[in-house]
């Protein structure tokens, strides 16, 4: 750092301990450091060499100045994330809102940050977001919202808290500290780590106590970590470089403070007895067996239908996140299960007692996963794991003939529920979670005006009504290995299941998969033929009403799910361009004007 004595990070650490602590001999000094008597003797004759220690073992006038230059003056705290790893209860609450010992982890946290004089506090906020406000009128603290946490690492939220940056704790919100990490001194930037090794961690210490790139299995990384001087400068150039890069939006922030196989600061290595990063819910039930928040309602929920204890489920980790729920693997006494748990807002978006309806209605076809048990009223839904499972591709023609084979199969069992569909209605309701505010979309209200005049057509051509799945996107389906070796598909996710035209089937199938009319047109031959017909013109224009009118009303659901915190806005672009383009190329078909 310019103007500021150039030490080791072990006898800076002797200073600030001196600043702290009278001193009586080496022996005492060396027990409460954890540093060798050799190692203390040097650092005290380089502390002296360098004017920062008098003879009798006093820190002078020039070590308090040079401690001035690097005091610590504010804190960024991350609490923007899902916490994905601590599903099932990462849906429920926000990590940094977890209590242990009858208090929230952040405000142990903010706590610690006081103690240490650190006033000047930052917490970056996303998910559940409104949970954290208390904490301005509690502790005066600030909140800086991500509004795009959903689909961005903590690099992201580190760079809109990138101005804060000086001397400055970068915090996560997920360690709980039984002794506090943060003081009135620092003499330089470091980054915790734990002398205990991790799978995921591709950093270790070297004995100069740097952190270099490593192959995965170096220390387990912490997230703490202080900068200062040009430290702090560098990583607020490097966050700034890494937001004009769109290749680099799944970055954490720790790829931000990495230059030339190593990380820009030095290592502080600790104890994981006295630091505890809680990522998985496991980790959290190991630790603080009283948690409060160990009552997860979907664990207790699995337990009770496997009639099991809760700890015999185990092996607990998050599946991929989809675009309504959340789900999680667990094994349970030699088998495998997965539990999902219903997204934000599903509560007004999905009929779940129509999803029941639905999978009463497959039970023992063999046409779906098992279903051990599913909730009407929670949407909770527990299904026995199916291995060696593969998704289907709709790139594969081969898949896409068993996918379209399927859907057959599936429309002549003429299944029936009490739940029917109606694409106008389901428009209407999307829309009215916007609460009155308007579309992302200029147009929309003239898109939505010369969409609406397709809905005479729409209701005089459609087909009768029975069990459609609605959601067969290819990667609902899945390849398995039957008993007796031959090949079978299962078609998953029935929640949108509802009465109505089986055609929607194949327009939802052309709407997942992102491609042009040529596309669209070559699918809807390959529907047919694979059935052993002929598709009609009138079917076909039907199909691409259908196309138009689908498109919007998903574009509505996504409009409805931004409003809710949760963005699919990419998605949103790819269904009102469904909306529009094949609204003319239906009106193409029908000579330029709709006729019912």
């Amino acid at each position: 750092m310019a103007g500021k004595t150039k030490m080791t990070p072990v006898e800076y650490d002797v200073l600030k301990y001196l600043l702290n602590h009278a001193y009586s001999d080496q022996r005492k000094l060396s027990r409460a450091m954890g540093i060798s008597l050799g190692g203390v003797n040097k650092a005290l004759a380089a502390l002296q060499n360098a004017g920062l220690l008098s003879p009798k073992m006093v820190p002078t006038k020039k070590a308090h100045e040079e401690s001035e230059k690097t005091q610590p003056r504010n804190a960024v705290i991350l609490a923007a994330g899902h916490g994905m790893r601590m599903i099932p209860i990462g849906h429920e609450i926000s990590k940094g809102l977890i209590e242990i010992q009858g208090t929230p982890i952040i405000e142990r946290l903010i706590t610690q940050l006081h103690e240490a004089g650190i006033q000047d506090i930052s917490i970056v906020v996303g998910f559940m977001k409104e949970a954290y406000d208390y904490l301005i009128d509690k502790y005066g603290v600030k909140l800086i919202r991500n509004h795009e946490h959903d689909h961005r690492n903590s690099y992201y939220s580190l760079y809109l808290a990138r101005k804060e940056l000086e001397n400055t704790y970068i915090v996560p919100c997920d360690i709980w500290c039984d002794e506090t990490p943060f003081g009135r001194v620092e003499f330089y930037p470091w980054y915790m780590v734990s002398e205990q090794a991790a799978d995921s961690s591709n950093v270790r210490v070297n004995r100069k106590q740097e952190l270099v790139l490593c192959e995965p299995g170096g220390n387990r990384m912490l997230g703490l970590a202080y900068v200062c001087g040009d430290v702090s400068r560098k990583l607020r150039e490097n966050l700034e470089a890494a937001e004009k890069d769109p290749r680099r939006k799944n970055d954490y922030w720790e790829i931000e403070a990495t230059e030339g196989g190593r990380m820009i600061m030095p290592a502080k290595p600790v104890s994981s007895e006295v630091f505890h990063e809680i990522n998985t819910y496991e980790e959290l039930r190991e630790w603080s067996s009283n948690c409060e928040r160990l009552d997860s309602l979907a664990i207790d929920q699995a337990a009770k239908v496997l009639k099991v204890r809760r700890e015999d489920i185990t092996g607990i980790r998050p599946m991929k996140m989809g675009m309504t729920n959340r789900s999680f693997f667990f094994t349970c006494r030699g088998e495998d299960y997965i539990m999902r748990i219903p997204g934000e807002g599903t509560d007004r978006m999905i009929n779940r007692k129509g999803e029941k309806q639905a999978y009463d209605a497959i039970k023992g076809l063999g046409i779906s996963d098992e279903v051990l048990f599913i909730d009407a009223e929670t949407g909770f839904k527990l299904t026995r794991f199916i291995p060696d499972a593969v998704m289907c591709d709709f790139n594969n023609d081969e898949d896409v003939v068993k996918m379209f084979k399927f859907l057959h199969r599936l429309h002549r069992m003429k299944l029936k529920t009490d739940t029917y569909f109606d694409i106008f209605r389901e428009m209407e309701k999307y829309e009215s979670l916007w609460e009155g505010k308007p579309s992302a979309f200029r147009d929309y209200e003239e898109t939505r005006r010369k969409i609406m005049t397709l809905r005479p057509y729409l209701e005089a051509h459609k087909q009768p009504s029975i069990l459609t799945h609605m959601d067969p996107a290819a990667e609902n389906f899945l390849k398995i290995r039957n008993p007796d070796g031959t090949e079978g598909l299962r078609l998953l996710d029935w929640e949108y299941s509802s009465m109505f035209d089986p055609l929607f089937d194949l327009v939802e199938f052309c709407l997942y998969t992102g491609n042009d009319r040529a596309w669209v047109d070559r699918m809807i031959s390959l529907y047919y033929e694979t059935a052993g017909e002929t598709c009609s013109e009138e079917t076909k224009t039907l199909i691409y009403c259908y196309m138009s009118a689908v498109g919007l009303m998903w574009t509505a659901w996504c409009e409805a799910k931004r409003y809710m915190g949760v963005d699919f806005m990419d998605y949103a672009m790819n269904q009102y361009r469904y909306a529009k383009d094949f609204y003319r190329f239906a009106l193409e078909r029908m000579g330029g004007e709709v006729r019912a």
